[in-house]
């Protein structure tokens, strides 16, 4: 039964309509002073990415920094030392340009790629 849950439940045992359920979900967290709505936001931030990624839908115009540090961040919360493992095991650093990947000209208001990933992208 637990398997056929989906993410979008787990995520919302810590929205605003289920914090009855704070005080037994609290213990799970190893870092203190964390607050339900901080968690319920970083829970939101990272479904949202995942129902984009498994729609088949675009990913560039998101802050794909700032959802990986959310990620690390919640995972810290639950075990600093998988936090510590995914510091030292993940790729992300390497893989992902420090550079906004795609902007907006405010002239013309139309999008199109920062010239300062074009060295990341494949030669075609």
């Amino acid at each position: 039964m637990v398997a056929e849950l989906n993410f979008g439940f787990w995520s919302s045992l810590f929205g605003r309509h289920s914090n009855h359920l704070w005080q037994h979900l609290r213990p799970i967290f190893q870092t203190s002073g964390i607050q339900r709505k901080d968690i319920a936001v970083q829970l939101e931030n990272l479904r949202a990415l995942r129902n984009r990624v498994a729609h088949y839908e675009p990913i560039l115009a998101l802050p794909l920094a700032q959802r990986y540090a959310d990620i690390t961040t919640l995972t810290g919360w639950l075990s600093p030392s998988a936090a510590a493992w995914t510091n030292v095991a993940s790729k992300w650093t390497g893989l992902y340009p420090g550079v906004p990947i795609l902007i907006v000209d405010p002239a013309t208001n139309s999008t199109q790629v920062s010239n300062g990933v074009l060295q990341f992208l494949p030669v075609i």
